[in-house]
C-alpha cells in the first residue's frame, strides 16, 4: 500500500497485489496495482489501474516495468472533463526489500484536457522512496 501527493494538490492512495506466487522471492514478480484519490484541489477523482513486473525481489537492483491506464473525473460541472491516459514505464529498484529509491520514466498518451501542450504524449520522469529509508536518515 502507498501514498502519493501529486503536485501537491491531491492525495492518491494505492494498493498492489502480487499475482504470481507472493512466496517465491527469488523469482520474478508480476502484481496488479489500482489507485484512488482526490486531485487537482478536490475538483477531480483520480483512478488508475497497473499491471507491472519486475527482476527478483531478492536482488539489489531490481529492473521492472509496466503498462498504465488514468483517468480523471470532474466532481463538479465545472471542473475539467479528460480522456484516458494510457502508457508504459520502466525503471530501477535499488536497496533491500525493506527499503530503497526506484528511478523510473514513464510514456504515456494523453490530451490535454487543457490544450496546454501541442503533442498529445508525454515522458514523465519519476523518483520513488520507499520502505524505512528515512528513519535510517535520522540523526537522534
Amino acid at each position: 500500500m502507498g501514498i502519493r501527493i501529486p503536485t501537491l494538490s491531491g492525495v492518491i492512495g494505492s494498493y498492489k497485489r502480487r499475482l504470481d506466487g507472493p512466496t517465491n522471492r527469488d523469482a520474478h514478480a508480476t502484481a496488479i496495482m489500482v489507485g484512488a484519490g482526490l486531485v487537482n484541489f478536490a475538483q477531480h477523482v483520480h483512478g488508475e489501474i497497473t499491471l507491472i513486473t519486475s527482476g527478483r525481489e531478492s536482488a539489489q537492483l531490481v529492473p521492472y516495468g509496466g503498462l498504465r491506464v488514468i483517468q480523471i473525473l470532474p466532481l463538479s460541472s465545472s471542473a475539467v472533463h479528460d480522456t484516458p491516459a494510457v502508457g508504459a514505464f520502466t525503471g530501477l529498484k535499488m536497496g533491500g526489500r525493506t527499503s530503497g529509491l526506484s528511478a523510473e520514466v514513464g510514456v504515456f498518451y494523453d490530451r490535454s484536457a487543457l490544450n496546454l501542450r501541442r503533442g498529445n504524449w508525454i515522458v514523465v520522469p519519476s523518483i520513488a522512496i520507499h520502505g524505512n529509508v528515512f528513519s535510517r536518515l535520522a540523526l537522534w
